[in-house]
């Protein structure tokens, strides 16, 4: 029986690693950086280290945020990341890993070259489909949605728009923009359930290995070591029990 198992795996060949294919969503400091061939950022090298340990094939594809969910709901991709909120909404996308940074508000600033810019009746540049794009709606500013934060930020430094919201993480991706842009403002933007991936409802034993994985990097330090790159020391503490930051995003279905 030996004999025969031994030519069974000398003619088949070593296991074909699962490959999978992952929709980056948008350049979103620090946590995605869509520059040169290969995206960096945060969650890249999360999700390389969950690549490494399973032996995963990963390919990155670069998508706008839309079309990178999109593409998780239609098959295309089997994972989205990119500094995703985990909201109600985007659920109907696909599937939420537990969140890895824990939900609530956070009060996202809105830039303006000129001081005493009157925001009840600018025009703002904010990303596409994002969370602050749909603080500024619900609040009844005048959104202008862009597919990408460099874009936005250009279009007020060009005189298209009166203001930008959003990160100030977001600012070095535009030359100058740090030095000719002043906070004017702030909006509570509602983190939804967290911050998490996007898995395709089709494969729930790869939602059940992500959860796994990220409960496992975030209790060994490993999370944390990566955060600190990001982040900064003491930036992003990762949560000491993903269980609760899954039941904390399922509570607010």
């Amino acid at each position: 029986m030996r004999v025969w198992l031994l030519i069974w795996l000398m003619v088949a060949g070593p296991v074909a690693a699962q490959s999978l294919t992952i929709a980056t969503t948008g350049t979103f400091p620090p946590y995605l950086f869509e520059d040169g061939d290969r995206p960096s950022g945060f969650d890249i090298d999360l999700m390389d280290e969950i690549c490494a340990i399973h032996r995963f094939d990963c390919a990155y594809v670069i998508y706008p945020l839309r079309e990178g969910l999109e593409a998780v709901a239609n098959g295309h991709a089997d994972i989205a990341l990119g500094g995703i909120g985990a909201t109600v909404e985007r659920e109907v996308y696909g599937s939420f890993t537990c969140p890895y940074r824990t939900s609530g508000s956070s009060s996202t600033p809105i830039f303006a070259r000129d001081p005493d810019t009157d925001l009840s009746a600018a025009r703002i540049a904010v990303m596409a489909d994002t969370q602050s794009h749909a603080a500024l709606v619900a609040e009844g500013y005048d959104a202008v949605p862009f597919v990408d934060l460099e874009s936005a930020i250009r279009s007020v430094l060009e005189g298209d728009t009166d203001a930008y919201h959003g990160n100030t993480n977001s600012l070095p991706l535009v030359p100058g923009a740090a030095d000719q842009l002043t906070i004017v403002g702030h909006i509570e933007d509602e983190t939804g359930g967290g911050v998490a991936f996007l898995v395709s409802r089709s494969n729930p034993r790869l939602l059940a290995i992500l959860n796994d994985s990220l409960g496992m990097l975030a209790r060994d330090g490993r999370m944390q070591d990566i955060a600190d790159i990001w982040f900064g020391e003491g930036g992003f503490a990762p949560p000491d029990d993903m269980s609760v930051t899954c039941g904390a995003m399922l509570a607010r279905r």
